[in-house]
């Protein structure tokens, strides 16, 4: 199930999101330019959506802004991060541009938020965590293959 949600300022195309539900994910794809603007939209649009259906794993697909607005669009990430982290959850971040890579980088984002180079690739780390987390086990709880056999005398 995919939502659009956009909006219009001045004749002026502001920020787009569109949030897809994929199982356990939650991924939102954000387009167009940040600006001022768009930290009260976005926020009542996640909001919305976080609410509907806890997802405890966020994905923020930036592959389709045009420009990343520097401070706006920290401000927003920032917000989305602090409401899935009310949830419980965690966020994380793909498709970056280079431009916007450095950005992290020079800016020292990338202690902060999570980036992967895709959505997929975030969804594998999401999986990986979790069967760390669970210990070798697999989300069901079984043992996995190599541990079957093992512990009995």
């Amino acid at each position: 199930m995919s939502i659009h949600i956009s909006g219009k300022a001045a004749n002026r195309k502001i920020m787009q999101f569109e949030f897809t539900n994929c199982g356990d994910f939650l991924i939102i794809k954000l387009f167009g330019t940040t600006s001022p603007n768009e930290r009260l939209l976005s926020k009542r649009s996640v909001m919305l959506q976080l609410n509907k259906k806890p997802h405890l794993k966020v994905i923020v697909d930036l592959s389709g802004l045009r420009e990343h607005g520097g401070a706006y669009l920290l401000g927003m990430l920032n917000m989305i991060r602090k409401e899935v982290q009310i949830l419980g959850g965690e966020m994380k971040l793909c498709s970056l541009s280079p431009r916007l890579y450095r950005y992290f980088q020079e800016k020292r984002l990338l202690d902060i938020f999570v980036t992967k180079r895709t959505i997929e690739q975030a969804k594998l780390s999401f999986r990986k965590e979790q069967n760390e987390d669970n210990g070798g086990r697999d989300p069901a709880g079984d043992l996995s293959p190599e541990r079957q056999g093992q512990g009995k005398s």
